[in-house]
């Protein structure tokens, strides 16, 4: 699995929108790749900078193969798009077994964490989002539902990643500012 192979964003410029979580078969180029468990399509929209024409004509080309090949990618979001303080660790502890299907877990205490940040689990390849954080009992409420059980050795990342094929892309041709051009990326979750 590649990485996305642009991360110099403009400031805030990320959002990311989810589109829908399905409970179905989804298939491309006539072959299953999800089954049963459901799958999240996200709107991934930024605008990152180009040096050099060279790097955009780069960029266009890396998103072609992707359409044309299905190849499973990952996006990173951007840690200055995370609500966290200067002070927060970008890595949290899960504090007793939570089974998939679930809500909410259990960390060991931390900084308070921001409802709308993107964090993955260390143990498989999704994107969560915070709903809500109680830092007196260290319960965390997420969405969607829990997709794999984790525990006491997993633990919460939040240098977040979105996992996926890539379901449509667009870029804009003419730079919003000197330096600067935007793209948006629809994914379809690998998971």
């Amino acid at each position: 699995m590649t990485t996305f192979p642009y991360n110099r964003w403009e400031d805030k410029s990320i959002s990311i929108n989810d589109i829908s979580d399905v409970d179905s078969d989804l298939t491309l180029n006539k072959s299953l790749i999800r089954k049963d468990n459901g799958f999240q399509q996200y709107e991934f929209e930024g605008t990152t900078l180009f040096q050099s024409q060279k790097e955009a004509k780069s960029l266009y080309a890396y998103l072609a193969s992707k359409s044309g090949s299905f190849e499973s990618f990952k996006v990173q979001i951007p840690l200055g798009l995370q609500m966290l303080d200067n002070t927060h660790p970008t890595k949290v502890n899960v504090k007793e077994e939570t089974k998939a299907g679930e809500t909410s877990i259990m960390l060991v205490p931390s900084s308070q964490i921001e409802a709308g940040t993107y964090f993955n689990f260390s143990n498989h390849n999704k994107m969560y989002m915070v709903v809500s954080h109680n830092i007196t009992t260290n319960t965390l409420v997420i969405r969607p539902e829990l997709r794999v059980d984790v525990n006491a050795t997993t633990f919460v990342d939040f240098n977040a990643y979105i996992y996926g094929y890539q379901k449509s892309n667009e870029l804009s041709r003419e730079p919003h500012t000197a330096n600067y051009q935007k793209f948006k990326l629809k994914i379809i979750e690998d998971v």
